[in-house]
């Protein structure tokens, strides 16, 4: 929710949290009988049930900036590993936030009680800006044992209403709830109220919510003239962590509510692109600056090479403060002529001097607002700006289609995009009927990379040579990024680390970077290696496994299941060449057959060629991944792509030592 700020997030996503509070400041619930009786399910061991949790938002006092957040739960403890739960962090931003109360206990099965003390509330400054200065209170239930109850209430204040609810734990809940004591004119007169009610109506949305409880929505006293709404969930399944998934937070089950429009969603959005296009109209409305750039480009024979011109451009001489130092001054620009003359401006404002570059060239661009994968999806039920960022769609001839370019971002080549921004809904400011289109996904051609080894086998059966890779594509873009900003040692030093992990047994040096800067180029790597890969010798035979000469690679991948779809970060295609000449008087006699497997997922292959008469091999491997995104039902496909890959890396290749003289 990209409208929540800092505070908000805090508030309510690392509150652990919920919010939620007692109805009489604080009062404990009686223990019933059944309680002690709780156990978990089959296949749901996590040594601790949340038999409930009670949450109130109290949103009355808005116009005071007095919004308090009340959370109490009780959760059953059934083994060590349910421990952690006594264990509680609350963050909170100084000044702005504020922790009221906390109150916690452990209950025995004897009716023994052990209360925490103020004392034993632990508060300290987690992290500091020149903005916001985080706090933390932290506290551990005294008194946990293998078979308890604890239970805990938190009171606290924040100036910021509207959140989520992340009611699915990591552990089985019994039953969550959250009351809602929505703002309704509290505080302010009724003529007042009624000309921005409609501006700020109570909306909710479920998030994740398909067979993850039952839900119940009760509005008090009545439907006609609700005060509060009343939100029920039960049963609600443990959350599985997997990997190659989103974060937990984008895939846990959740309930959005916000203060919005009454409309529906796609008067919503109509009004948005309505907006937005009026702040473009008045963000462009001075650029006689621009169009005296736009001249040179205007007579150029195609739409494309113009495109490509006020790209290549915009690259070359505006700086995204984005990247800049924090000590560093900008002035506000409040149009496009000002980013031009001062050569600098944020992601938005350089994506609109290209927006409105190609409106001047007669092309009809769009400004776009994407959604990052990575992070979340887009809930387009939820009336409420989601978008992580701007960039600029093209229209493609006779289709519904669109190009996709982001010039303000570092070393992204024309036409491509981030890949975090790639297969999700991208929303379109301007006065067409359809408001989103899907942002394609980069192909695997585009997202190589290829690595080449010229290794030769000493007496030691030690390979020494050469090693060569070229990154293109999402492969280049992320690892240009990873050593943006550092000295040339320390990107030594940065990728020295990385071939230890991709190469355990091998020792690397020498190495030397390539096309750093040139974002249009292959960005290579260079280094000398020397790898000894296990071995075994059988008399005047020797076995060896040519494919822990290669980086390695693991099976993520070994579950029976999958309950979320699987996430990788862009489609790509994964090439190692690897040459070996054999030393002393070893040849090769035999070599595994070459093998491929395909399927939806994608491809991998091996292939063995012996040359120079058994003195020398060459080895290629070949992974393919077609795409970035795959649903839970591919899951079987998945598993085995990965398991076959795998596979390769056990293949030997069987080298005999010529004894005669």
């Amino acid at each position: 929710m990209k409208q929540l700020n800092l505070v908000l997030f805090l508030t309510f996503s690392v509150l652990l949290l919920g919010h939620s509070a007692l109805l009489a400041d604080y009062e404990w619930e009686p223990v019933n009988g059944w309680e002690w009786e709780v156990r978990e399910a089959e296949g749901q061991a996590k040594g601790a049930i949340m038999i409930f949790e009670k949450v109130i938002a109290d949103d009355e006092d808005l116009v005071d900036g007095r919004i308090y957040h009340h959370l109490y739960r009780r959760i059953r403890i059934l083994s060590p590993e349910g421990h952690d739960w006594a264990d509680v962090d609350v963050p909170y931003l100084n000044r702005k936030q504020k922790v009221e109360k906390i109150y916690a206990r452990a209950i025995q099965r004897d009716g023994t009680i052990t209360e925490l003390h103020k004392d034993e509330i632990i508060e300290k400054e987690v992290f500091k800006s020149k903005k916001y200065k985080i706090k933390q209170k932290s506290f551990s239930i005294p008194g946990v044992s293998d078979d308890c109850i604890i239970e805990y209430y938190i009171k606290f204040r924040s100036p910021t209403p509207r959140s989520s609810w992340v009611y699915q734990k990591s552990i089985a809940v019994m039953k969550a709830e959250l009351v809602w004591k929505f703002f309704a004119g509290q505080g302010i007169s009724g003529v007042a109220y009624s000309s921005v009610a409609d501006e700020i109506t109570p909306n909710y949305t479920w998030v994740n919510a398909d067979n993850n409880g039952q839900i119940n929505v009760e509005q008090r006293p009545s439907v006609k003239n609700p005060k509060e709404v009343v939100f029920t969930v039960g049963e609600i399944a443990p959350f599985e962590e997997e990997p190659y998934s989103q974060p937990e937070i984008a895939l846990k089950a959740q309930l959005r509510i916000y203060y919005g429009k009454s409309a529906g969603v796609a008067s919503y959005w109509g009004d948005e692109s309505k907006n937005r296009s009026e702040r473009l109209r008045e963000y462009t409305k001075k650029n006689k600056r621009l169009r005296k750039v736009v001249e040179r480009w205007i007579n150029l024979p195609s739409d494309e090479e113009k495109i490509k011109a006020a790209y290549t451009w915009i690259k070359a001489n505006l700086e995204n403060t984005a990247y800049a130092d924090d000590d560093k001054k900008y002035k506000k620009n409040n149009h496009v002529d000002d980013v031009l003359k001062r050569g600098y401006g944020t992601s938005w404002s350089i994506n609109v001097v290209f927006y409105d570059m190609l409106r001047e060239m007669n092309i009809d661009a769009k400004l776009t607002y994407a959604i990052d994968r990575d992070d979340n999806f887009l809930a387009y039920q939820a009336k409420y700006w989601q978008f992580d960022r701007s960039m600029v769609g093209v229209p493609v001839a006779a289709s519904k289609d669109y190009d996709f370019l982001y010039p303000a971002i570092r070393y992204l080549p024309y036409k491509h995009i981030p890949w975090y921004n790639e297969g999700s809904p991208a929303f379109i400011v301007g006065d067409q009927l359809d408001q989103f289109a899907v942002i394609p996904y980069s192909m695997p051609q585009t997202n190589q990379l290829k690595r080449f080894q010229w290794l030769t086998m000493d007496e030691d059966l030690m390979f020494s040579g050469k090693m060569a890779e070229q990154h293109n594509g999402h492969f280049a873009r992320s690892l240009r990024l990873e050593l943006d900003g550092e000295s040339e040692a320390e990107r030594v030093n940065y990728l020295t680390e990385e071939f230890k992990e991709r190469f355990p047994q091998g020792e690397i040096d020498s190495i030397v970077i390539k096309n750093m800067e040139d974002y249009n180029k292959k960005l290579t790597v260079q280094c000398q290696i020397s790898i000894e890969p296990s071995s075994q010798l059988a008399g005047n035979r020797l076995l060896i496994k040519p494919s822990e000469l290669f980086s390695q690679r693991d099976n993520p991948f070994t579950a029976d299941e999958r309950n979320h779809l699987v996430m990788f970060n862009f489609a790509k295609e994964e090439l190692d060449v690897l040459d070996l000449r054999l030393g002393g008087d070893w040849k090769i006699e035999a070599v595994p057959n070459d093998t491929s497997f395909a399927n939806q997922v994608g491809r991998c292959e091996i292939r063995f060629m012996p040359q120079q008469g058994g003195k020398a091999l060459s080895v290629q491997r070949l992974f393919t991944l077609n795409t970035p995104l795959f649903r839970a039902s591919d899951y079987a496909d998945i598993r085995k792509l990965f398991e076959t890959q795998l596979e390769f890396q056990e293949m030997t290749v069987v080298l005999t030592e010529d004894l005669t003289e």
